[in-house]
């Protein structure tokens, strides 16, 4: 079992979400914090008892690579996330780790609310760039009015997509789609699902989150962005036009097929 050990700064504890909108904290500093093995943890927290809804909002899974190359699962969680997990963790040394942890989030909570908002000043020069920014990106608008119409359809959505709904948007059948995936390594098979690889969850074509498949059972799910649709689009050869017209019958009365052709990332 591993060592329990105090951490000096509270403020180890938690960090700033990439997205810089939640306080989080992640599994391998809980696991190390109260003094238990990771994967205990990360089974802990699929074993919570919460609805899907706040599961989502609250943990999200990722994969991180260890110092031998072995890819694992790790799990950042929300002030109410961490909550909920801990719980669980009794003993009064686990009393006075939560306390420890719920001083961090306090503190960067008050933090962030001190932190000022600076004044930014602008120079004339910067008002000059600007200026001519805005009439190139006017011009550039101009020239990619379809461009523009069909990525506000999909890359704007907040919606996910499934892969199977994200085969039917690029015109493609599920089954053969994906298999195209993992052959180009945008995705890989572990214990029966499909994973997109790390790189592109970074550019924002995937997301994975956990899924409750009925029965107290949370499994991940990979979910494609909009974006994600547009790059796949582009990528294996669906034209846009297609894509947007994939609702409109041909005059044959007959859906066009898709060929996957593999071009470069």
């Amino acid at each position: 079992m591993q060592k329990t050990t105090r951490p000096t700064e509270v403020n180890d504890l938690v960090v700033m979400s990439n997205d810089g909108q939640k306080i989080i904290t992640m599994s391998l500093k809980v696991a190390e914090v109260f003094g238990k093995q990771h994967y205990h943890v990360i089974r802990d927290i699929e074993a919570l008892d919460c609805s899907e809804d706040f599961r989502l909002r609250n943990f999200s899974r990722f994969n991180y690579v260890t110092i031998r190359g072995e890819t694992k699962p790790m799990v950042e969680m929300t002030r109410d996330g961490f909550t909920l997990l801990a719980t669980g963790f009794t003993g009064t040394t686990a009393l006075q780790f939560k306390k420890q942890y719920l001083a961090a989030f306090n503190a960067m909570e008050a933090k962030l609310q001190r932190r000022p908002v600076q004044p930014r000043l602008i120079t004339t020069q910067q008002l000059l760039v600007l200026a001519l920014s805005v009439i190139e990106l006017t011009q550039l608008k101009a020239e990619a009015k379809p461009k523009v119409a069909y990525y506000d359809n999909y890359a704007s959505r907040t919606g996910l997509f499934s892969l199977t709904d994200a085969a039917k948007h690029v015109g493609a059948k599920p089954r053969k789609f994906t298999t195209q995936l993992r052959k180009d390594k945008l995705i890989y098979r572990q214990d029966g699902i499909d994973i997109p690889f790390q790189k592109y969850v970074d550019k924002g074509f995937f997301e994975v989150s956990m899924r409750n498949n009925g029965g107290g059972n949370y499994r991940e799910q990979t979910w494609v962005t909009g974006k994600g649709v547009v790059y796949l689009a582009d990528r294996y050869g669906k034209s846009r036009q297609q894509v947007e017209s994939k609702k409109q019958p041909t005059t044959a009365g007959v859906k066009p097929k898709l060929r996957l052709i593999k071009t470069s990332a």
